[in-house]
């Protein structure tokens, strides 16, 4: 795996065991270093990258 990969935020809070808003707010609040939150380019909403070596580091599984 590479440092780019990236999961979606559904695969996330299943792996989290959260729901998919609960990571959406705790990564807007800065509270869940697990990516990164930005417009969207439509200019509508956020979208949100989250990267899987950042999300192996939160749930421990840190190579």
């Amino acid at each position: 795996m590479t440092g780019t990969e990236r999961v979606t935020v559904l695969q996330a809070a299943k792996e989290l065991g959260v729901a998919p808003q609960a990571v959406r707010i705790q990564m807007q609040r800065g509270k869940l270093d697990i990516g990164m939150v930005m417009p969207s380019i439509q200019g509508k909403g956020l979208r949100y990258w989250i990267y899987r070596n950042k999300l192996d580091k939160v749930l421990g599984k840190e190579v």
